[in-house]
C-alpha cells in the first residue's frame, strides 16, 4: 500500500510516522522502508483487511505514478457499504487496476462486479514465455495456446498486457486491440479511453467483415 492516513491526510511510507491508519479498515499500519522492496505501508497486526491485497512491485508502482496522486489508491464504496482501494480512480469514475501476480477468476469477477467501470493492466513479463505464447496465439495458434488470453478473455472488461514495450496489446469484447502506452495514459487522463477502445473495436469489426465479403466473392468466382 503506497498511502496510509496520517492526521486525516494521505501520506507515503516514512519510518518517522507513527500511528498511521489503513484507509480501508482503520487499523494501524507501519512503514516498511528497506533497501530491497518498494517502500510501503503494512498492517501492524495480522488483522484481516477487506482490501484485495497484492504485494506491490516496482512495475505496479511505476504504473500508478503515471497518474495524478489524487487518483492513486482511491477508496471505492459500493451501495452496500463495501470498501476497497482502487489502484487508479479517475474523476469520471473509471477504475484502472494493475495486476502483476496470478489472480483467481472468481476474484477478477468480484472486482469487475464491484467496480463495474474498470480496465485492467496485466504484467506480461511475469512468466518468461507469456509474450512469445501471446504473439503465437494472435498469429496462428489460437487463443487457447496463451495462458494470458485464457485467463483474461473470459471476462467482458477491457484488459491490456504490458510486455515492457511502448505498445500495449489488449482485448475487449473478444477483439484484439493495441495502444501506444503513452496514448493509453493520455487517453485515461483526458477521459477519452473508453471511446477510443470502442473505436478500435469497431475498426476491427469492419476489417473482419471486409475480409469475409472478399473471401465470399472469391469463393463465388471459383478461384
Amino acid at each position: 500500500m503506497k498511502f496510509a492516513l496520517y492526521g486525516g491526510k494521505k501520506v507515503e511510507a516514512e519510518t518517522t510516522l507513527k500511528g498511521a491508519l489503513c484507509p480501508v479498515c482503520d487499523a494501524e499500519v507501519i512503514a516498511k522502508c528497506g533497501d530491497k522492496n518498494i517502500h510501503h505501508w503494512a498492517h501492524k497486526s495480522n488483522k484481516e483487511c477487506p482490501h484485495w491485497w497484492e504485494n506491490e512491485t516496482k512495475w505496479h508502482r511505476d504504473w500508478k505514478n503515471q497518474f495524478p496522486e489524487d487518483w492513486q489508491e482511491v477508496i471505492h464504496i459500493s451501495e452496500t457499504g463495501e470498501k476497497h482501494i482502487a489502484d487508479i480512480k479517475t474523476p469520471n469514475g473509471l477504475v484502472v487496476e494493475f495486476q502483476h501476480s496470478y489472480i483467481k477468476p472468481e476474484e477478477i469477477l468480484a472486482r469487475n462486479n464491484f467496480y463495474k467501470n474498470i480496465i485492467w493492466i496485466v504484467d506480461g513479463k511475469r512468466r518468461p514465455t507469456d509474450e512469445k505464447k501471446f504473439e503465437e496465439a494472435l498469429e496462428w495458434r489460437g487463443w487457447d495456446s496463451s495462458r494470458l488470453l485464457k485467463d483474461w478473455t473470459i471476462f467482458p472488461k477491457p484488459v491490456f498486457f504490458d510486455f515492457g514495450k511502448p505498445l500495449l496489446w489488449g482485448v475487449s469484447d473478444g477483439f484484439p486491440i493495441k495502444f501506444e502506452k503513452k496514448d493509453f495514459i493520455i487517453s485515461v487522463k483526458n477521459g477519452s479511453i473508453k471511446r477510443k477502445i470502442d473505436n478500435k473495436i469497431n475498426t476491427e469489426m469492419r476489417r473482419r467483415m471486409r475480409g469475409r465479403r472478399l473471401w465470399g466473392s472469391v469463393m463465388k468466382k471459383g478461384y
